[in-house]
C-alpha cells in the first residue's frame, strides 16, 4: 500500500496496488479541516481550535475519536472501531533525515510503518506502507487515514516551531 500526496495542501489518497482505496481532502487547509468517505461513511477530521495540536474525528456527524500530540512529539490516535470499542495507537517519527513514522498499539507492538519517499521537485512526500499486523482491512484503512492526517499535523507543527 502507498499513501500518495495529491495536493500541496496535504490531501492524499491511499492506494492498494493500483486501486484507490480512499482519498482524504482538506476542505479548509488553513483551519486543518479534512474529510473523506470510507465505505460510504463520511469521516471528518478537524482541529479542536485554531493552531491547536489536537483534532477530533467524526463519523456521520458523531464524534468517535481524537488525535493529539504529546509534549515529546508523539501523536496519539484514539477512535471507536467497528464494534464500538475504543482503540488507541501512538504514531511516532522514526526517521532522522527522512520523515518515517511507526504506528504502535497499546501493547507496544509496531502495527504499521510509513516509509517516506520524498520528491523534492514536487515538494511532497509519499509513503510506502508496511502493514505488520493482520487486522480487518476496513479498520486498517481507517487507521491509515487518521495516521495520514496526524503525519501532516506533525509536520506542520514541527515546521512552525
Amino acid at each position: 500500500m502507498n499513501l500518495i500526496s495529491i495536493s500541496g495542501n496535504g490531501s492524499f489518497k491511499l492506494m492498494d496496488e493500483h486501486r484507490e482505496v480512499v482519498k482524504l481532502k482538506y476542505t479548509n487547509w488553513f483551519l486543518g479541516k479534512a474529510e473523506t468517505f470510507l465505505d460510504r461513511k463520511k469521516i471528518e477530521i478537524k482541529p479542536k481550535g485554531l493552531f491547536n495540536t489536537n483534532a477530533e474525528i467524526r463519523k456521520h456527524g458523531r464524534k468517535i475519536g481524537d488525535i493529539s500530540m504529546s509534549w515529546n512529539g508523539k501523536m496519539k490516535i484514539q477512535f471507536e472501531n467497528q464494534e464500538g470499542e475504543k482503540t488507541s495507537f501512538t504514531l511516532k517519527r522514526t526517521g532522522v533525515w527522512k520523515s518515517d513514522f511507526s504506528v504502535i498499539d497499546k501493547s507496544g507492538n509496531t502495527v504499521i510503518k510509513f516509509i517516506a519517499n520524498s520528491n523534492w521537485r514536487k515538494l511532497k512526500t509519499d509513503y510506502k506502507i508496511e502493514n505488520l499486523q493482520s487486522t480487518e482491512t476496513e479498520e486498517i484503512h481507517e487507521l491509515i487515514v487518521y495516521c495520514g492526517y496526524a503525519i501532516n499535523l506533525h509536520i506542520a507543527i514541527s515546521n512552525a516551531a
